[in-house]
């Protein structure tokens, strides 16, 4: 359902990159919509009042999520008079990155638990998830010492 407009150098032009979309959560559909942004809104609710004395509607709003714990943010949603707490960076996989390998987890690309942009999360194993971090941290690493390698060969090519 996006559709981007592609430019003659192949670029994407913003205003379609910051393009929000809404779509309903998986098991939840008609009570709440889960954004490409990663925000979660329930939609407008009929209540009935006890004893046929009538009814009234509740308006579509933002959930206000927490952060569990681990430090990820999560949304309580109610059906059946039962409350469920839903990880927000799932919710958005779930809705708009197909999961073909039927992988496990969700990883956040900038390893930033806050950032559930869509275009901000993958698919994927339990080792990959856990190597991640490992692997940025030791990527770092490697560019900082080759740097200093490199500045170290230009001081003594200049002290010569």
């Amino acid at each position: 359902m996006i559709s981007l407009r592609v430019n003659i150098k192949g670029g994407f032009k913003m205003n379609d990159l910051l393009q929000e979309i809404w779509n309903d959560i998986q098991g939840y559909e008609g009570l709440y919509q889960v954004s490409n942004f990663g925000r979660v809104k329930s939609l407008p609710k009929k209540h009935d009042i006890s004893m046929g004395k009538g009814y009234y509607i509740t308006k579509e709003r933002i959930l206000q999520p927490g952060e569990d714990k681990d430090g990820y943010l999560q949304v309580g949603l109610r059906k059946n008079k039962k409350t469920k707490m839903r990880k927000i960076h799932r919710l958005v996989a779930e809705t708009f990155i197909p999961n073909l390998n039927n992988l496990p987890q969700v990883n956040h690309k900038d390893e930033n638990k806050l950032n559930n942009l869509a275009n901000n999360l993958e698919w994927c194993t339990h080792r990959y998830n856990c190597n991640y971090k490992n692997h940025n941290k030791n990527l770092s690493k490697s560019l900082k010492s080759s740097e200093k390698i490199k500045n170290k060969k230009l001081s003594e090519k200049h002290k010569k």
